[in-house]
């Protein structure tokens, strides 16, 4: 049991060894690059009637001011930091070889109280800055009110990894890309690093018409611009149902009008031999003048008549009235009085279609007027084509 103790403590030792081994041999592979043991204070930050006293308060591995000044039991003073390191990488003190352990130190108050209270220039003073006052003070001078100091971008959060000098942070918050821009036309907020990106996507920005006409539209709009107004959107002819075949740019379409004049007047005029209207029939198919006439114009001489739908309407509500006080007369005259409400609404539906017909007939026959009476190269008698089959 006491061998197995024996042994388990020479391994750790050996292990102890080995890791230190490793830190020390990789300590003098970084100290090629930079010193190992990096000092806090320079002798010369200090004004000259505190270098003539600290001269002696050197630290000998980083070989500068005592910073946080520790004891090792060997009696010498070192930086905390430095002291520790030392410890970890060969266990002896440089002076005297004497072994050294972090368990080992102790601060120096006394000492330390008596460095904190000397006179120190600021650490940026080749930069600019005139500030003097005591060690202790050095701290809070340099990260609030230093105007030389470096700081990380305020937008360091939003990605921004540049640093800068306070006194210079204005200047460069001018030119960040991680800063917020408010798009002038979305009214949102956006980074200018993707300025760019949502200039090209913004839905609310004018933009010139993709196809090359001369209006311009919000992006959002595109779609209900070609469908509607662009001058470049390919469509049929409005009379492509009546027999126009031609397929042409919206912006053409005046001009299409003008050369093919004849041609729809024609066949406007067929329309009015299909109808074959008759002024005392009884019943009007209306789907049946859609169809003949095209959908498109149909919707055109739907609006005509709107002075006539809304006293259709009154017609209809005064018929309802009227159908209710029959109602609540029930023991007088009540299978008449249906049977006449029957008789009265089949003949008003007559009526109405008749009316409607009669309105969508005299349209087609104003289209033809005023076909004629607009064009300065050909002159018809309307009475006259109206006859021809």
């Amino acid at each position: 049991m006491t061998t197995n103790i024996i042994l388990n403590t020479i391994m750790d030792l050996d292990t102890e060894k080995i890791e230190n081994q490793n830190l020390y041999q990789n300590a003098n592979k970084k100290q090629i690059t930079e010193p190992l043991f990096q000092k806090t204070f320079d002798l010369d930050i200090f004004l000259p009637e505190s270098k003539l006293i600290l001269g002696e308060y050197i630290c000998n591995l980083c070989k500068g001011v005592y910073n946080d000044p520790f004891l090792a039991t060997c009696g010498h003073i070192f930086c905390k930091k430095c002291l520790e390191l030392q410890c970890d990488l060969q266990g002896y003190c440089p002076i005297d070889n004497q072994n050294i352990s972090k368990e080992s130190i102790y601060t120096v108050i006394f000492l330390k109280n008596m460095i904190d209270k000397q006179y120190v220039f600021c650490i940026k003073k080749d930069k600019g800055c005139n500030w003097q006052g005591f060690l202790s003070d050095s701290k809070n001078h340099l990260m609030d009110l230093c105007q030389f100091h470096e700081i990380d971008c305020i937008n360091k959060n939003k990605g921004c990894a540049h640093k800068t000098e306070k006194n210079k942070l204005d200047d460069h918050l001018l030119n960040c890309n991680y800063r917020e821009f408010n798009c002038e036309n979305c009214h949102n907020n956006f980074l200018v690093l993707n300025k760019e990106n949502h200039e090209e996507e913004c839905i609310e920005k004018m933009i010139d018409c993709p196809k090359g006409c001369t209006e311009k539209i919000k992006r959002r709009n595109i779609i209900v611009h070609y469908s509607q107004n662009c001058k470049e959107t390919v469509v049929d002819c409005r009379f492509k149902k009546n027999g126009c075949g031609n397929i042409l740019k919206r912006g053409e379409i005046k001009e299409h009008e003008k050369e093919f004049y004849l041609e729809h007047l024609n066949m406007l005029n067929e329309i009015l031999v299909k109808l074959n209207y008759d002024k005392n029939q009884s019943s009007i198919n209306l789907d049946e003048i859609e169809n003949i006439i095209g959908n498109d114009n149909f919707k055109n001489y739907e609006n005509i008549d709107k002075d006539k739908d809304i006293n259709n309407n009154n017609i209809s509500k005064k018929s309802n009235k009227s159908n209710k006080k029959n109602k609540e007369d029930k023991s007088i005259k009540s299978s008449k009085s249906n049977k006449s409400y029957k008789n009265n609404k089949e003949d008003k539906e007559d009526l109405l279609n008749k009316e409607k017909a009669n309105v969508y007939f005299s349209s087609l026959q104003e289209d033809l007027k005023s076909f004629t009476s607009n064009s300065n190269e050909i002159n018809i008698n309307y009475n006259e084509s109206k006859n021809l089959k």
